[in-house]
């Protein structure tokens, strides 16, 4: 028989097991400090604060502790902010399998899914060109010919076009998800500098180019010398338009003129020199913007081979340097447009008014 000192001692041994046994799981409770309701406000007040990589990281760690599909939910939620579209999806379609059926959490899920979706749709790109037919590239790879319609992968790609007798045609396009782009290249042949495209309305003006007659309007795709011209549309029953463009290397410039009647107009007896002499300085200014225009698409084009060099000192200064370039070239090549046009429409206020 068992004294009762020994029966004391066992019982003692009990206690102590019973009383380690709830304390463990009190001191690993402890360890994990915060509770997941705690994270969870800690969370939204974040997400209501626009931190959202702040509110990712507590309500994961909410949902470690106590897995809910509204926080599945809430962590889509951020990433769609952050416009990570794919793992706001995860998260979302986690939450839907979690969610009990005709739950509100599987609704919002649902609802998370159908607005994240389409934005991971891949961007469509509509490209043609004038004239049709040319070998298209994009990002190098041969994608057939023009016109093409298909999907690209997101970001920045590089469309490039080719066909025998025009010149290479190159661009680049930031293509976003879930959106379509519609692109029209105009080819410029290898043996003209410029096109040049003319409508009135009404039409069937006549046209001329520093006084000599190339057609009546509309006139498309008039191949033209590089440099600045004084043009003139003429239409019986209306008062004459006259307007100084320039044409850089490689470009296709359009316009549009609305003609005016005539009829009741009667012009004043006045001296015409003012408004040649302004007409005249628009023109000279529009040559002198399209020789810095010309300028500027040389030391763009310099910019754009240096980019792609080894990257060494010179290089990078020789960059920087056509970059420069290019910019004052460009800034005076707007401003003498800009004056040009100033003083053209001053000089025919006064001719004609």
């Amino acid at each position: 028989m068992p004294s009762v000192d020994t029966g004391r001692a066992i019982m003692r041994l009990l206690l102590g097991l019973l009383f380690t046994i709830l304390l463990v799981p009190l001191v690993g409770n402890e360890a994990h400090g915060k509770s997941a309701v705690e994270f969870a406000k800690s969370a939204a007040a974040a997400y209501k604060a626009g931190q959202f990589v702040d509110a990712i990281k507590d309500f994961k760690e909410a949902n470690k502790r106590q897995p809910d599909p509204i926080l599945d939910i809430n962590i889509g939620r951020c990433y769609e902010k952050l416009g990570r579209f794919a793992d706001a999806l995860l998260h979302c379609k986690i939450a839907l399998s979690a969610s009990p059926p005709n739950s509100q959490a599987r609704k919002a899920a649902k609802r998370c899914i159908e607005r994240v979706e389409p934005q991971l749709a891949r961007p469509k790109l509509k490209i043609s060109s004038s004239p049709t037919g040319a070998v298209l590239t994009i990002d190098g790879e041969n994608m057939g010919k023009t016109p093409w319609t298909g999907d690209v992968s997101p970001g920045r790609r590089q469309l490039d076009m080719e066909l025998q007798g025009y010149r290479p045609y190159s661009r680049s396009v930031i293509a976003k998800p879930a959106k379509s782009y519609s692109l029209k290249a105009e080819l410029i042949p290898d043996s003209v500098g410029a096109l040049l495209t003319i409508t009135s309305l009404p039409a069937g003006a006549e046209i001329t180019l520093n006084g000599q007659l190339v057609g009546v309007s509309p006139v498309r795709r008039l191949p033209v010398d590089v440099g600045g011209y004084n043009v003139e549309i003429k239409l019986a029953g209306h008062i004459t338009q006259i307007m100084s463009v320039a044409l850089a290397e490689g470009t296709h410039l359009e316009k549009t003129i609305t003609l005016v009647p005539n009829e009741g107009i009667q012009l004043k007896e006045q001296a015409q020199w003012p408004g040649w002499a302004l007409v005249g300085t628009g023109v000279a200014m529009a040559g002198l913007g399209g020789y810095f225009g010309i300028r500027a698409l040389s030391h763009r084009n310099e910019a754009r081979d240096l980019a792609t060099t080894s990257g060494s000192e010179n290089d990078l200064r020789a960059y920087r340097n056509a970059v420069d370039t290019f910019r004052n070239s460009q800034i005076t090549a707007d401003l003498l447009y800009v004056g040009s046009v100033i003083s053209t429409s001053a000089g025919l206020f006064l001719l004609y008014w």
